[in-house]
This record gives C-alpha cells, sequence and structure tokens, in this order.
C-alpha cells in the first residue's frame, strides 16, 4: 500500500479513535452521599438520568428538616442558586418599604433621576412593576431555546452593561401591566434599592437577610468554596460575573439548607421582609411566585442557567422543599418529587426539538469539510487540510454546541461526515 494512503487511512483511524475517546456521554453522580440517608436514597433514584452530577436538597415536613446531597457535595457547600435569588430582592424591598426607605409606588426616575432614561416612560416604573414583572421591560434575556443556543455560543453580551444603562436606553413599554418576566427589571430594583439605602446589595442582603436567618452559607457576592459549575455533560462552566445584577441571580450562591431557613422563616413571619409572600398581583407576591403545589397554596421560585440550577417552595399546609444542582439541568421535578405533588409544566431552560443537534452538526461539518476537499482535489496536501478540518469540526462542537442539543446524535453526525470526507480524499490522493 503506498504511503500516502497508509497515512489517510492513520488519520481515518486517529480521528476516529479520538472522537470516540473525547465523545460526550451522559453524566451521573460520583459515588457517595452525605445527610440524611433516606433522603440521599431518593434522591439517588431521581438524578440517574444523564444530566445531573452534584445536587443537594432540604425538605420539611410535619415540623421536622431534613437533608441530604448525592454526588460528593458536601451540606454545606454552597452551589448557584440564580433566579432564586429573586425572592431575596422581593424581601428587600418589603423590608425597605417597612423602614419607611422607599415605597412601593416609589418609580425609577424618582431614584435615579429622570435624565436617566431617554424614554421619560421608563423612569414612571415604579419598585412594585419591577417586583412583580409588570413594568413592560420585558425579559431582555434569551427565553426561547434558540435564543438560549445563540447566548451560549456567543455570550450573554447584555451582562456586560450596566443595567441602568440598558434601561435608559430603552424605548417604549409595550407589555407594561402584564406579567412578562423581565431579568432587566429585577437586576434594576436591586440597583434602585442599593441606590435609596446606600448600600452596596450583597451587602444589603447579608445585613438584613442572611445574618438574621443565620444563613451562614449564603452570599450575592463571590462564594469562596462553591460546587463548580458544569453543564449536562459534565464540562467546567465558568460563572459570569455580571456587576449590577445582582438583583436578578447572576452572583448569588446558597445551601438547601439556608434555603429552608429562609423558607420557613416566610412561612412563619419572622423573616425580615416576609411580606413579601403576600399577593401583590394574580401571579406574583414581590419577587415571589403564587401558585398551587398538589393542591395546596404555595409560594415558589425557579432558577436556572448555563451550569446551575436552584428551586425553592413552601405551601400552606406547613411544608418546603430546596433543591440545588451543578448543573443546567433543571432540579424542579426533583423538588416536586420530593414534596410528592405534580410536576411543574415549564422548564427554566428550554428544550430544543431533539432534530437541532444532528441538523447544526451536519451543517457545520459540510460547511468545514467542503473547504478541506476543495483544497484535495486540487493539491496533493488536500488530505492534510481535510484532517485539520475534521479536527476542527470536533473541536468546534466540543466547545461551541450546547449540551441540550441532542448531543449523542450531534457527534455521531459529525464524526461519520468527517471519516466519510476523510475517506473521499484517499480516493482522490490514492
Amino acid at each position: 500500500m503506498p504511503l500516502r494512503r497508509v497515512i489517510i487511512v492513520a488519520v481515518i483511524v486517529a480521528t476516529l479513535v479520538g472522537a470516540t475517546v473525547v465523545a460526550p456521554r451522559p453524566i451521573h453522580p460520583a459515588p457517595g452521599s452525605a445527610g440524611d440517608p433516606a433522603l440521599a436514597a431518593r434522591l439517588g433514584d431521581l438524578v440517574h438520568d444523564g444530566r445531573f452530577d452534584k445536587v443537594s436538597a432540604t425538605v420539611v415536613s410535619g415540623g421536622r428538616t431534613v437533608s441530604a446531597s448525592v454526588g460528593g457535595a458536601r451540606l454545606d457547600q454552597p452551589m448557584r442558586i440564580e433566579s432564586v435569588t429573586k425572592v431575596v430582592t422581593g424581601m428587600l424591598l418589603a423590608e425597605a418599604t417597612g423602614r419607611g426607605e422607599v415605597r412601593l409606588e416609589t418609580t425609577l426616575g424618582e431614584i435615579f433621576g429622570p435624565a436617566a432614561f431617554t424614554d421619560p416612560q421608563v423612569a414612571t416604573v415604579t419598585l412594585l412593576e419591577l417586583a412583580t414583572h409588570t413594568s413592560g421591560l420585558g425579559a431582555r434575556l434569551p427565553s426561547t431555546w434558540w435564543a438560549v443556543t445563540a447566548a451560549n455560543v456567543g455570550g450573554l453580551t447584555i451582562l456586560d452593561r450596566d443595567p441602568l444603562t440598558t434601561a435608559g436606553e430603552l424605548r417604549g413599554l409595550p407589555s407594561r401591566g402584564r406579567f412578562d418576566y423581565s431579568n432587566l427589571g429585577m437586576a434594576l430594583l436591586g440597583q434602585a434599592l442599593a441606590t435609596a439605602t446606600g448600600i452596596e446589595l450583597p451587602e444589603l442582603a447579608r445585613q438584613r437577610i442572611f445574618l438574621p436567618l443565620g444563613m451562614a452559607h449564603t452570599s450575592m457576592a463571590d462564594t469562596p468554596d462553591p460546587v463548580p459549575s458544569r453543564d449536562e455533560l459534565g464540562r467546567p462552566v465558568p460563572v459570569p460575573w455580571a456587576t449590577g445584577w445582582e438583583g436578578a441571580g447572576f452572583q448569588a450562591s446558597s445551601t438547601p439548607a439556608d434555603l429552608a431557613r429562609l423558607l420557613v422563616g416566610v412561612q412563619a413571619r419572622t423573616a425580615p421582609g416576609a411580606a413579601a409572600a403576600d399577593p401583590a398581583t394574580d401571579l406574583m407576591g414581590l419577587g415571589w411566585v403564587r401558585g398551587r403545589l398538589g393542591g395546596s397554596a404555595a409560594i415558589l421560585h425557579a432558577g436556572g442557567a448555563l451550569g446551575g440550577s436552584a428551586f425553592v417552595a413552601a405551601t400552606e399546609d406547613g411544608r418546603a422543599v430546596a433543591v440545588t444542582g451543578n448543573t443546567t439541568a433543571s432540579v424542579n421535578a426533583i423538588a416536586t418529587s420530593l414534596l410528592d405533588v405534580p410536576p411543574l409544566p415549564d422548564d427554566p431552560l428550554p428544550d430544543p426539538p431533539p432534530w437541532v443537534g444532528p441538523a447544526v452538526a451536519a451543517a457545520l461539518a459540510v460547511a468545514v469539510l467542503l473547504a478541506g476537499l476543495a483544497v484535495t482535489r486540487r493539491k496533493a496536501g488536500g488530505t492534510i487540510v481535510a484532517a485539520a478540518a475534521g479536527g476542527l469540526l470536533l473541536f468546534l462542537a466540543w466547545n461551541l454546541l450546547p449540551a441540550g442539543l441532542g448531543w449523542s446524535a450531534a457527534w455521531v453526525v459529525a464524526t461519520t461526515i468527517t471519516v466519510g470526507a476523510l475517506a473521499a480524499s484517499t480516493q482522490r490522493t490514492g
């Protein structure tokens, strides 16, 4: 066999072996658990679907509180809680209102000055509207699977800008007066409270909520010993540092035990800002979502982003649950299962249709490898170009494609097209 063909066959074999070695696989919690054995066993039964790494939970029922973790996480080791932070921001608003520092009817213009806003209408938005997602500011962050995918690839560039700057440039509030979930709105609420009280929001939360409730492992700022964040393939995910967005939940971390203290305090009306759980609209308290779980009235909130998920809920019959996980996979169904209630219908990060992953991989493979094959037809060294293109394809797939895009099928398509192209180049250069 000619040396050239031997080299090409070796490249094909190396591509297959390399793709097999680094191919994405489902992740599972590492052996080991902590805390209550019965709860740990139940958690273990709920997390083996290939999407979870470390999960911790605390359940309050019948006056008894139990905590457990699986996957090797310590019970006192914080995880990111994402949008669960919004209930803390709402409680801080209730507390500031009680202290006379602000009113629910206080406007953004009163706090930041009308000159901060291009559109005078935005300056009239009230703190109540921000806390109940009725300001009309809108999500201003990805809320569909295609937008989430684009953000995973290109980054959440909105987080590079101060929320007040973003709001200051907006024109019009098309959804004002109706529920329209808004990360920008909650971030602005946090900034408004910091400005009105003269205390930075992470410190304000520490002084007024976390310290009084004994939440020693909770912070809105940098956490010294957090559980590492991962996506659904177990790949490390850097924690985005977004100054000014703390009120919406981009830095906060906590433990389920700490979150359970907050839930119990709100239920007993002993927590600072507990009035935030009272009805403010048909759907919302201040930051809290109000609804029903298993036939019982409840307050709750979910949080989810790339590399973290959390869920908290408390029912009027005295039960409560808090769950945190260090991957993108939603823990909502785990939490509702621990409460023995039906799962909630919505996931915080929408999943794309199953065909999207293979389609993205196929399109990327064809685009990259056609260039290599075009060179192959013209130059003797084209096979090397095709091999390099295949390697680039696998590198791009590993680093850019989000975990939720039908990974197994996508990887098979990408590898098959790569090897097929290399085989075709063998025929052209042999």
